[in-house]
Formats: structure tokens, sequence, C-alpha cells
């Protein structure tokens, strides 16, 4: 595993991207991809949001630069940073990974974005969104002092405090799509913990940044290749939303 680097506008060279990626631009020269988590450093605080740029023309690009807008839910580590360098004489089918800081300031779990442009030589992209899910809030800090089994599980899921809002729905997987391949999606891309599991049901539990949590129950039919789902949050906008975004992978 290569150290990571530290560069002078606020970049950090790394090997390292998310399985949850999506296109940010894309045209006949470069293809830019991101994804996001929490920093492994105060998760509650940063969010690291990773690039894979890549070189899929027949040139070599001299420089490959991003402008992020200001945002009042998302700031720069850097403070005055606005412009960032996501690659340098880059070369035919070669590519370059970075990560941008964020200090998360709020998220609400729906529609979060960070509004930038791309640019390049002579080659200017029209305005982009950073499109933040809301599984990028969740972060991997332990969870075993305080959930560990389903006692523990029940009493936070019935915290009004902490897990007072809740949305539930029935979800009929396609003949595509396996009800083990859906619960796999819960632990790869959203990245939560898998308290108990039995052939009819599983809990899952998370911290999310900004001190909120989530509690998923789910009930589990083989004969249907269905499931129900049950979230609890600390919050209805991202409860609902997280629903939402669980039923668009599996059902896609």
């Amino acid at each position: 595993k290569k150290k990571s680097k530290k560069k002078k506008n606020g970049v950090i060279e790394t090997t390292e991207i998310n399985e949850a990626t999506e296109i940010l631009f894309e045209d006949d020269s470069i293809r830019i991809s991101y994804s996001a988590q929490p920093s492994s450093k105060k998760p509650s605080q940063y969010l690291d949001i990773r690039f894979l740029t890549e070189n899929i023309g027949s040139n070599i690009i001299k420089s490959i630069k991003l402008s992020l807008s200001k945002s009042s839910s998302f700031k720069p580590k850097d403070k005055d940073e606005t412009k960032y360098t996501l690659g340098k004489k880059l070369a035919p089918n070669s590519s370059n990974s970075s990560v941008i800081k964020m200090k998360c300031v709020k998220f609400t779990g729906d529609n979060d974005i960070i509004k930038c442009k791309v640019s390049y030589g002579d080659n200017k992209s029209g305005s982009l969104s950073i499109k933040l899910m809301t599984y990028c809030f969740i972060t991997n800090e332990s969870i075993e002092d305080e959930v560990n089994d389903e006692e523990s599980f029940m009493k936070f899921a019935e915290d009004k405090e902490k897990c007072g809002y809740r949305a539930s729905e029935k979800i009929k997987l396609g003949d595509n799509r396996s009800i083990a391949d859906s619960l796999d999606t819960l632990v790869k891309i959203w990245r939560v913990n898998n308290i108990t599991s039995t052939k009819s049901k599983a809990t899952y539990f998370a911290k999310l940044m900004k001190d909120k949590y989530l509690a998923i129950y789910i009930r589990t039919n083989t004969k249907k290749n269905a499931i129900e789902m049950t979230i609890n949050g600390t919050e209805q906008e991202y409860v609902d939303s997280m629903l939402e975004q669980f039923k668009s992978i599996v059902l896609n």
C-alpha cells in the first residue's frame, strides 16, 4: 500500500478509490469519477472526496483542474483553496487518484451537492455537481461498546432522541437480484455494521457524521425473494432518503 502524499494545493495523492463511484465528467479525452466517505481522522467532521482522473484520449494532458463553488454545508479544509489539480502530464491510458478534504458543516441526506467545474487545456466544462449520497456520511467508527447484540440494537433503535424517525417498506426483488446480494450492498457500499443475522431477519447499525445514527431492521422472505426494510434514524429526511437510495440500487 502506497503512502499518501500531500500536495501544495490541498489535494492528497492516493491509490484508493471506493467501490461506490459516480462519474463527474467525461468527454473524448478524460473521465473523472468520484466517491466520498468520512475521513479516518475526525470522521464526524471531515469528508474525503476521492477522485479518479483518467486519460482516455491519445494525447498527453498537461493539467486537469477542478474549481469548487462556495457551499454553506461543505467547506474545504484549506479554507482559501477553491481550485485543485487532479492530474499533471497525464499520459494516454493512465490515471491519477487524489483526495480533497471537506469540512462537513451539515448534511440533510437528500440532494446534498457541491457545485464545481472542470478545465484542462482550452476545454472548460459547464456547471457540474458532486452528488453526495446519504451513505457517504456513514463513518467507520467502532460501535461495539454501544451496539453488539440484538438487545442493545433494539434499545438504540427505540431511543427517541437518537433514532426517533422511521421509514419502512416491503421490497420485491427482481429475478437477477438475490436477497444475499442485496444485503451485501449494506455492508460493501453503505459500510454499515451487521449486528445479527438469521435466515429470516438481520439487523445493521451505523454512526454518521455530525453525531447522527442509523438502525436497520430487515425481514426476509426467500420464497417471494423479498425483504421488508425498516430504517430508524436521527432525522426523517435522511431516513427516507436512505430507503429510496437502497431501492434504487437493488431494483436496478
